[in-house]
């Protein structure tokens, strides 16, 4: 399964060479949250339920369809391919 951290997260640090120490440093990291393709119902992993969403509508086009997972506005045998092939990630 995909971590799914996301969010800011930071920590500092010192340099010595031996004699001295450096001012405090400070790294901020910003983590973008990972979309599943294939993952239809937004559980944050892909398995059997994704698929029978995607299967429940099949052939039906429109925009913003559940279902339609590469973004063609029709569900179709590629939405069923992308999911299939993405089990439990």
């Amino acid at each position: 399964m995909v971590g799914l951290f996301h969010g800011e997260d930071s920590f500092t640090y010192k340099v010595n060479d031996g004699e001295l120490d450096s001012l405090e440093g400070k790294i901020t990291i910003q983590v973008k949250e990972v979309i599943l393709a294939g993952d239809v119902n937004g559980d944050k992993t892909v398995n059997i339920f994704d698929l029978v969403m995607v299967a429940s509508n099949f052939g039906k086009d429109g925009d913003d369809m559940v279902g339609d997972v590469n973004g063609d506005k029709t569900v179709n045998i590629f939405d069923l391919v992308m999911v299939a092939s993405n089990p439990e990630n």
